[in-house]
């Protein structure tokens, strides 16, 4: 969603009042504020001029939400915080330390996270009508290894399968991941832009998988950016309908 003023300080007065009350909005001050409202359409409007840069956009705060756009839902047991510096003040619903024994490819804890995991699918609706699970895929470079059997393990995948057991769904693959590019330090377009080069579906899938509704498992959502060029192509490509972001903890 777009709102578009004719000058910054009516903006910033009008948008402090809202800003906490409406999700997924931009603010933006334009010079030709007519033509946003005429033939070329709101949303025409702001790419085009944003592109151009003939809109000052105000209001970033909220910019990882447009990288989710392709995801009807995203659903999390708790949060996750990236330790910096050695700081570390747990949130009432933190998770962390479930996360970090997950990616260190503790046995005993994947089976927990998964549990929990498998809850949120016996709480929300959405979660209860998905047919069908599948998960953010590796590469071979980013592949975990278990310490005590030295197997290469995907995360998601060693996730996705469990959950599927104890929700009673079935695991399809149809996205590989064609190459391997770190995104820690990576902004949130700057991630969103890269996941495009990163994954692609499964050629040797039929196009119409008959799949109405559809969850992907990932261990931690970040910027959604992932998640979200995931679902394009499952809606674009496998004419998916509905499609969820399910993880063990989103990002604070």
């Amino acid at each position: 969603m777009a709102i578009i003023f004719e000058n910054e300080s009516i903006a910033m007065e009008i948008g402090s009042y809202i800003i906490g009350g409406v999700k997924s909005v931009d603010f933006y001050v334009a010079r030709d504020v007519d033509r946003a409202l005429g033939r070329y359409g709101i949303q025409r409007f702001v790419a085009r001029e944003y592109l151009r840069g003939e809109m000052k956009k105000i209001n970033a705060r909220q910019d990882r939400f447009l990288h989710r756009r392709y995801l009807d839902n995203i659903f999390a047991v708790g949060t996750y915080q990236q330790q910096k510096r050695g700081v570390y003040l747990p949130l009432p619903d933190d998770v962390t330390p479930i996360v970090s024994d997950v990616k260190d490819v503790d046995r005993k804890c994947i089976e927990v996270a998964s549990m929990l995991i498998s809850k949120l699918f016996n709480i929300y609706e959405e979660l209860k009508n998905v047919e069908a699970l599948t998960y953010v895929p590796c590469h071979e470079q980013n592949l975990r290894i278990d310490p005590k059997t030295n197997e290469c393990m995907c995360i998601a995948e060693e996730l996705a399968k469990r959950v599927g057991k104890y929700v009673n769904k079935p695991v399809v693959k149809l996205v590989e991941k064609v190459k391997h590019v770190d995104l820690k330090n990576m902004s949130v377009e700057e991630r969103w832009l890269t996941v495009q080069q990163l994954y692609k579906p499964l050629e040797q899938v039929h196009v119409d998988v008959d799949i109405e509704s559809m969850a992907i498992i990932d261990d931690v959502i970040t910027s959604g950016a992932t998640l979200s060029y995931i679902a394009k192509i499952l809606k674009e490509y496998f004419n998916v309908k509905k499609v969820y972001g399910v993880a063990i903890a989103i990002t604070k």
